[in-house]
């Protein structure tokens, strides 16, 4: 595995969390997995940590040999083995990726050097990989770079796979990039590479790689049939074939409110009691009035376009004024957003509580003590935050889109109850309307709330039917 986030340690978003059950899942299925990351500034070794003997060496066009040195984590609770790669010049910055695009050059860099050193990691350690599983545009230059311009068979030759996680971000450069890569600009690398001009080296991936996954079957779909390939859906188009939707899972061993360290009291589907406790520490939590009878919306998200939360922002007057209802918010993202739910949150005190930045625990918390879970995003490749809201008997309130359509059973009827509520349009009164239909089922329908609530805590998402399908994946990329 080939990834720039791994959780615990590196997050942004659900890549973190599926590389780590993934990897997890397979290794228990005996499958020897080594996992290969960056060390950020901001991930600090510990006494658990191994530092490898010997230091790996890259040669680089702009400043000679590079170095860097490998750490072993041990973990006894994963028999996957994690390597994370320290270079101070790469990777030594506290943040994964850089928004502005005065650093685009500068994130192209990272991601091109933890490439080429994680295949340098399997030359330095003499390990030969049956499959290299790759992770969305940072690590798209790996089946590029061994298609077309490693001269070792023993690396060249080992089949690859990429998922893409979210095809939005595809790793675009200026051809320059070529150079620094210490990628000859040919008329295949340009072709293959080859976008608007730029060079794309999410495309290039999907063009070298041997096999290619897409985060859900919608999905999968959705990048070929649709605007939402964003540019390359006829490259995808041409790799048809080659292209299996496979839904994430979720790690229940994390995720389960049975047996879940984060939250004040476990409960499960037959014994609710402990919800009703965690629903009282949440309202504690974000000073909100502390009501069993008031039905709680959450959000736990990126707060940017793509997770549809503007939507939500431009209606919170009306929900204030016209409905009974209390919404907490726990995310990150563009600064003018985070301002107006900070804003909400003083104008309506006791009824909105806000918390803007990453927090470990505070999830796990909101899944629990919530009653309704709203993802209105515009696209969604999977979503993991659907599922862990139905195991934590939280009904999801989604938009039709990409995974969220694979995992929720919209509520049609009292005999077709579903799981969650789906609205088709991606406008703001389509979320009004289906946050309305939520509150009718939760004040006058409880019998109805209660099995919609019961029929998502018995789903199961673990990763057991997904790590099959990735095992079949790897064996026909051989």
């Amino acid at each position: 595995m080939i990834s720039s986030e791994i959780a615990p340690y590196a997050k942004v978003g659900g890549l973190a969390d599926v590389v780590s059950s993934l990897s997890k899942e397979l290794a228990q299925r005996e499958h020897e997995v080594k996992i290969i990351c960056p060390l950020y500034g901001f991930i600090a070794t510990d006494s658990n940590w191994q530092e490898q003997k010997d230091l790996l060496s890259l040669k680089m066009n702009d400043s000679g040999q590079e170095f860097c040195r490998i750490w072993r984590v041990n973990e006894c609770e994963s028999k996957a083995a994690l390597y994370f790669l320290e270079n101070e010049k790469y990777f030594g910055e506290n943040q994964i990726y850089h928004t502005n695009e005065a650093n685009n050059e500068k994130i192209g860099q990272r991601f091109v050097f933890f490439s080429r050193a994680a295949i340098e990691f399997c030359r330095h350690s003499e390990w030969t990989p049956d499959i290299i599983h790759c992770h969305d545009w940072m690590t798209g230059i790996v089946p590029i770079y061994l298609k077309l311009v490693e001269k070792d068979e023993r690396l060249s030759e080992i089949p690859t796979v990429l998922t893409i996680h979210n095809i939005q971000h595809q790793g675009i450069f200026d051809r320059k990039m070529l150079d620094f890569a210490q990628m000859p600009q040919t008329p295949l690398i340009i072709e293959t590479l080859g976008f608007e001009g730029s060079i794309n080296f999410l495309k290039g991936g999907i063009l070298c790689s041997k096999k290619l996954i897409a985060v859900s079957e919608r999905y999968a779909y959705e990048i070929v049939n649709t605007k939402l390939g964003y540019g390359l859906d006829a490259v995808l188009g041409s790799r048809k074939k080659d292209l299996i939707g496979i839904l994430n899972g979720i790690d229940t061993t994390i995720w389960n409110p049975e047996i879940d360290q984060y939250i004040p009291k476990n409960f499960k589907v037959d014994d609710m009691s402990g919800k009703k406790e965690c629903k009282k520490f949440l309202q504690r939590h974000f000073n909100l009035e502390e009501r069993e009878d008031i039905a709680i919306f959450a959000v736990v998200a990126r707060l940017y376009w793509q997770k549809g939360l503007d939507l939500l922002l431009d209606i919170i007057p009306r929900l204030m004024n016209e409905e009974k209802l209390q919404i907490v918010v726990l995310g990150t993202g563009e600064s003018d957003w985070e301002e107006r739910f900070k804003t909400f949150a003083l104008e309506y005190e006791g009824q909105i509580g806000v918390n803007i930045g990453h927090n470990q625990r505070l999830p796990h918390l909101i899944e629990a003590g919530s009653d309704f879970f709203l993802m209105p995003s515009r696209f969604e490749p999977c979503g993991l935050s659907q599922m862990y809201s139905m195991v934590y008997g939280s009904i999801p309130i989604v938009h039709a889109t990409g995974g969220l359509i694979d995992t929720v059973e919209p509520y049609q009827s009292k005999t077709m109850p579903g799981t969650g509520f789906m609205f088709e349009e991606a406008t703001s009164e389509a979320l009004y309307k289906a946050i309305l239909k939520a509150c009718d089922i939760f004040y006058h329908n409880n019998n109805i709330y209660r099995l919609m609530q019961v029929r998502g805590m018995k789903k199961d998402f673990s990763w057991k039917k997904s790590v099959e399908k990735h095992e079949n994946v790897y064996l026909s990329a051989q």
